[in-house]
C-alpha cells in the first residue's frame, strides 16, 4: 500500500508539472480593477472556479461593482492642484453612483462632442454663405460627425479638465451634481482603464497625454473617409481618361495640376451631387479590390500585411463574405462611442508607426 501511495503521489506531481496551466495572472491586465481586484477574486480558487469568474466578467463586460464598496467618495479639496471638475470642500459628501461602462462611454462622447462643437460652430458662423458652401465640413453628411478637430485646440484655451467642469455645471445646472458627476467619472475611468477610448480620455484630462493626440486621431479617420468617398467617385467614372493620373496624384502629388483639378471636381461633386444622388448616398460601396487599392493609395508606406490586416478587419465589421465593402459602415461608432475592429486596427497601426518613428529618432540622436 505504501508503495502504491508513493507511485500515486509521484503521478500527481508529474501530472501537475506536465499539464499546461494557464497564466491566470495575465487576467489582471484586462480585468476591471486590475491586479488588486484580481488577487481578491482569485484567492484560493481552483482553475475551474477561476474560469467561472472570468466568464462572468466577460458576460458582464466588466460592468460590476468597484473594489471598494464605499457609498461615498472622499473629496480632494478645493486647492489649485486638484482637477477643476473635482474641486470642492473636503467636508463635501459625494455619492458613489458606480457608473457603468456604457454610461461612461456615452458621457465621454458627449464631452468630446461639446468641446469640438463650440470652436467649430464659431468658425462656421464667421464664414460667409459662399465660404460655408465650399468648406470641407459640408462635403458630405457622413463627415458632419467628423469635423476638422485638429483646429479645435487652437481655438480654445480651456484644458479638457476645465471644459468638463464647465460642461457639467451647464448640463446639470447644479454645482453639487456637477462635482458628483466629476468624481463618478474619475472612478469609472480608473475602473475601465482597459478601454482604449476611456484610457485616452483620462490620460488627456490628467495631463499625461497631449490633447492633440485625440484630435490627430479623429482627423486621420476623417481624412481616410474623405479619401474613400473620392475614390468611390473615381471608380464610378472610370471612362474618364484622367482617372489613372488623378488617382495617383491625390496622395503623391497633391499640388500638381491634375490633382488640383481632380480634387476641385470631387469637392464640387461631394457638396452637390452626393446629396442628390441616391446611388452614392445610400450605397457607398466598393469591390474588395477597389477598397484594397484605395488603402494602398492613401497609405503608400504601409506593408502588404498591414493593408491585409485593415481589409480583414473591415470584412469582420461588415460580417459578410461577398465581393463588396460598404465602407461608410466602417466609420460608425456604437452606442457607447466605441469603434469597430477596422478603426481600432487603424488606430493600433498609427500608434505602432508613431512609436517606431520615435525609436528611429532616438537612435539617430544617440548616434
Amino acid at each position: 500500500i505504501d508503495e502504491r501511495n508513493k507511485y500515486y503521489n509521484e503521478w500527481k506531481i508529474n501530472k501537475s508539472l506536465l499539464t499546461p496551466r494557464p497564466d491566470w495572472d495575465k487576467v489582471s491586465n484586462v480585468i476591471d480593477g486590475g491586479n488588486k481586484r484580481w488577487k481578491i477574486l482569485s484567492a484560493g480558487k481552483s482553475s475551474e472556479q477561476l474560469m467561472e469568474i472570468l466568464i462572468r466578467e466577460i458576460v458582464n463586460e466588466n460592468q460590476i461593482e468597484s473594489i471598494e464598496e464605499n457609498d461615498y467618495f472622499e473629496a480632494n479639496g478645493d486647492q489649485e492642484s486638484v482637477l477643476s471638475f473635482l474641486r470642492t470642500s473636503e467636508h463635501t459628501q459625494i455619492v458613489n453612483r458606480r457608473m457603468r461602462r456604457r454610461m461612461t462611454g456615452l458621457l465621454i462622447k458627449e464631452i468630446w462632442t461639446d468641446k469640438i462643437r463650440k470652436p467649430y460652430n464659431r468658425s462656421i458662423r464667421s464664414l460667409t454663405p459662399t465660404k460655408q458652401y465650399n468648406s470641407s465640413g459640408s462635403s458630405s453628411p457622413l463627415l458632419l460627425s467628423l469635423p476638422n478637430t485638429l483646429q479645435s485646440p487652437l481655438d480654445s484655451t480651456l484644458t479638457l479638465a476645465d471644459h468638463v467642469a464647465t460642461y457639467f455645471e451647464k448640463r446639470f445646472d447644479s454645482k453639487a451634481i456637477a462635482i458628483e458627476m466629476g468624481y463618478n467619472l474619475r472612478d469609472a475611468c480608473q475602473r475601465y482603464h482597459n478601454s482604449e477610448e476611456i484610457n485616452l480620455f483620462w490620460g488627456i484630462i490628467t495631463g499625461q497625454i497631449e490633447e492633440m493626440v485625440y484630435h490627430y486621431r479623429m482627423q486621420s479617420i476623417s481624412q481616410l473617409l474623405q479619401h474613400l468617398i473620392k475614390m468611390k467617385t473615381f471608380f464610378s467614372f472610370q471612362h474618364d481618361s484622367t482617372l489613372p493620373k488623378a488617382r495617383k496624384a491625390i496622395v503623391s502629388e497633391p499640388n500638381s495640376p491634375v490633382s488640383m483639378i481632380a480634387n476641385r471636381r470631387l469637392s464640387l461633386f461631394s457638396m452637390k451631387v452626393y446629396r442628390e444622388s441616391p446611388v452614392l448616398h445610400h450605397d457607398l460601396t466598393m469591390t474588395n479590390e477597389q477598397f484594397i487599392e484605395s488603402l494602398k493609395v492613401f497609405y503608400p508606406n504601409k506593408t502588404d500585411s498591414q493593408i491585409d490586416e485593415l481589409f480583414l478587419s473591415a470584412k469582420y465589421d461588415l460580417q459578410h463574405i461577398n465581393q463588396s465593402i460598404e465602407f461608410s459602415l466602417l466609420f460608425i461608432e456604437d452606442n457607447e462611442g466605441r469603434f469597430g475592429k477596422f478603426l481600432s486596427t487603424l488606430i493600433q497601426q498609427l500608434n505602432q508607426e508613431k512609436f517606431s518613428y520615435v525609436e528611429e529618432i532616438k537612435q539617430i540622436l544617440l548616434g
